[in-house]
């Protein structure tokens, strides 16, 4: 998920320079992208005004009906009945504050079958207190009213573990754009 800010002036310069259809993929593309910080610069060169990445995340949906959380130590799996969560909402009105008016945000996102598992090294034991789970509530910034949160991060006594992803070479399917408008 990748939420973009541009002003009135970058939409109408994209458009007119890429048309409508390669400006929303151009737009798309920074989101789902491996270099789309990047391309966003490059973007931003060739229209003549500013697209700024105000936010970019990946996780994994709390609500998928895949969703799992297993945790091991010492090669053998540890059941937990509870683990502490943390979240942030990201909401459109604090990405828009110091906008001006008609200046919006583009919100861009798409989803894959995948998995992340985190890893600690130097672990004497497991108490499920020292588990936080730490995800961003999407639901507002993509205009939806069910709940749609991401899991970003697994934390242990306070710190985060190596990260790895497992993306099961499955190939990212765009869900449609999202559009606030500074009023």
């Amino acid at each position: 998920m990748c939420v973009l800010k541009l002003s009135q002036a970058a939409v109408r310069a994209g458009m007119k320079i890429y048309g409508a259809g390669d400006w929303k993929a151009k737009t798309s593309s920074i989101a789902l992208a491996p270099n789309g910080k990047a391309l966003c610069k490059e973007i931003s060169h060739t229209i003549g005004h500013t697209i700024a990445i105000v936010h970019q995340g990946e996780g994994i949906a709390l609500q998928g009906a895949k969703f799992g959380m297993e945790i091991f130590h010492g090669g053998n799996f540890t059941p937990v009945e509870f683990v502490e969560a943390d979240n942030k909402t990201l909401l459109p009105d604090t990405f828009l504050a110091d906008c001006k008016k008609n200046d919006m945000l583009g919100v861009s996102w798409a989803k894959r079958d995948g998995a992340m598992f985190f890893r600690w090294n130097d672990v004497d034991r497991i108490d499920e207190k020292d588990i936080c789970l730490t995800y961003d509530r999407l639901g507002p910034i993509l205009g939806r009213k069910r709940a749609l949160d991401i899991v970003v991060d697994v934390t242990f006594r306070g710190k985060s573990g190596q990260k790895k992803k497992d993306e099961a070479n499955t190939e990212y399917t765009p869900i449609k754009h999202v559009f606030h408008v500074k009023k």
